[in-house]
C-alpha cells in the first residue's frame, strides 16, 4: 500500500529517509534557514485594510486574534487556548485553558524562528508540558520539536516538515506538500509516521474550481482549514502572516484520498462561497454540513462595489459614489 502511494503522490523517498517531489518547479530553498526573525508580518496594509479577527464553525470552535498596529499579538482558541506573540525576537506563547476537557493545563512556547525577507517562518523550534488528571493523580508529560517550511516564488507555502518526541517515547515526523497553480492550491500531499508503535498516515488532497474565475478580493485573507494538517501549528499562525500569502482563488470543491493505519477511504466535498455586501467572505459552507464563519477587524473605508454572495452564481459588480 505505502508503494503505491508513493507512485500516487510523486514521493521519492519514505518519510525517515527524506522527502523529494515532483512538479515543484517554483520551490524556494530554505535550507539555509534564511535570517533570525525579530518580528512578524503586517497583516494589515494599504491593499489589505480588512483583517480576519475571528473563525467560527458550527460545533463550536472559536478563535479570536487581537492585532496592534496591523500585526497580531494575541488571541484565543477553543482548540487551543490563549495565546500570545511577543517580538524582538519572535516568541509565541500558548497556554492551555483549565477549562479545557480532559482537563488539563500546559503551555507551548515557540523560539528560535528563521524567516525569509518577507518575515515568512522557514524553521522554529517549541518545547512545552501539559498536566492532566489521571484518577486524581496528576501527570505531566513534556514534549518538543522542529517544524522547517518552504515557499514558491510567489510566497505561497511550498512544503511543511515536522519532528517531536515526547518523554513517553511517543513522536512524530511528517510533512505536508502543497502544489499551487498561480494563487490556486490544486493539491496538498500529506504523510507521517509515528515513532514508537508502527503507524502510517497518507493523504492526498485534490482542489476544484469554477469554469469562470472567482479570484478572492483583496478584503479577503483565507487560508483553507484543510491546510493546515501539520500538529503544533495552529489557525492564528497562518491569519498572523507567518506562513505565506493567502489563497488567490477559493475553490468549489475537493476529493481526498486517505490511506494507512487509521482511516482508508475517499471524500468528496463542495465547498459554497459567501460574500457579504463589502465583498469579504464572511462564510464558507459545505456540503457535509460544516461552515466556516470569518468575522473581520473593520478598518479603511468602506468598499466601492458590492460583489457576489455565492461564488458559483453569476454576479453584477456595481459602483457606488
Amino acid at each position: 500500500m505505502f508503494h503505491k502511494w508513493i507512485i500516487i503522490g510523486c514521493l521519492a523517498t519514505s518519510i525517515g529517509g527524506g522527502i523529494t517531489t515532483c512538479g515543484n518547479k517554483h520551490r524556494h530553498d530554505a535550507s539555509a534557514r534564511e535570517v533570525p526573525a525579530t518580528s512578524i508580518p503586517y497583516v494589515e496594509n494599504d491593499e489589505m485594510p480588512y483583517i480576519v479577527k475571528g473563525l467560527k464553525d458550527n460545533e463550536g470552535g472559536t478563535s479570536f486574534f487581537a492585532y496592534h498596529k496591523g500585526k497580531m499579538t494575541g488571541g484565543y482558541g477553543t482548540a487551543y487556548g490563549s495565546f500570545t506573540i511577543t517580538e524582538s525576537p519572535l516568541r509565541i506563547t500558548v497556554s492551555t485553558p483549565t477549562n479545557a476537557f480532559p482537563a488539563q493545563t500546559g503551555e507551548t512556547v515557540y523560539s528560535n524562528f528563521y524567516v525569509t525577507s518577507g518575515g515568512y517562518v522557514t524553521a522554529m523550534d517549541f518545547k512545552g508540558h501539559k498536566t492532566q488528571s489521571v484518577q486524581g493523580i496528576p501527570i505531566t508529560l513534556f514534549y518538543g520539536g522542529h517544524t522547517s517550511v518552504t515557499y514558491n516564488t510567489r510566497e505561497h507555502v511550498d512544503e511543511i516538515r515536522y519532528d517531536f518526541d515526547d518523554s513517553q517515547g511517543y513522536g512524530e515526523t511528517g510533512r505536508i506538500h502543497y502544489e499551487w497553480d498561480g494563487g490556486k492550491l490544486t493539491n496538498i500531499f500529506y504523510d507521517a509516521s509515528r515513532k514508537r508503535h508502527f503507524y502510517e498516515q497518507h493523504k492526498i488532497f485534490t482542489f476544484h474550481y469554477a469554469e469562470k474565475y472567482e479570484p478572492t478580493t483583496k478584503y479577503d485573507r483565507i487560508f483553507l482549514k484543510e491546510m493546515n494538517l501539520c500538529p503544533f501549528i495552529y489557525d492564528f499562525m497562518w491569519y498572523a502572516g507567518l506562513f505565506g500569502r493567502p489563497l488567490e482563488e477559493i475553490p468549489v470543491g475537493f476529493t481526498c484520498e486517505s490511506m494507512g493505519d487509521e482511516v482508508t477511504g475517499n471524500i468528496t466535498e463542495t465547498i459554497s462561497v459567501e460574500r457579504d455586501l463589502a465583498g469579504r467572505t464572511n462564510a464558507l459552507r459545505y456540503r457535509n454540513g460544516a461552515t466556516s464563519l470569518f468575522i473581520y477587524e473593520e478598518k479603511g473605508q468602506t468598499p466601492s462595489y458590492s460583489p457576489v454572495l455565492l461564488s458559483q452564481k453569476k454576479h453584477e459588480e456595481k459602483t457606488t459614489p
